[in-house]
């Protein structure tokens, strides 16, 4: 997802006695499109190893991602 923007998390308590229960945190996210109308990329199991490797050094974005002119196709 693109241009990500995340609210601080809900937390709730509560007193525990015989029994244990999994509290959650709820989180609001929110993410908004790229100029050519993205919001979200993904890769696959064809995914190379430049694309898998450089994962975190930035953000992908499919070849199909790059905005197009108006015009050109």
């Amino acid at each position: 997802m693109y241009y990500c923007t995340a609210a601080r998390p809900t937390i709730e308590g509560k007193t525990n006695e015989d029994s244990k229960e999994v509290q959650t945190e709820k989180l609001e996210l929110s993410a908004t499109p790229l100029p050519n109308g993205f919001v979200k990329v993904k890769t696959g199991a064809n995914t190379d190893d430049t694309v898998y490797n450089g994962w975190y050094s930035a953000v992908y974005q499919s070849p199909t991602s790059e905005p197009t002119e108006q015009g050109q196709g």
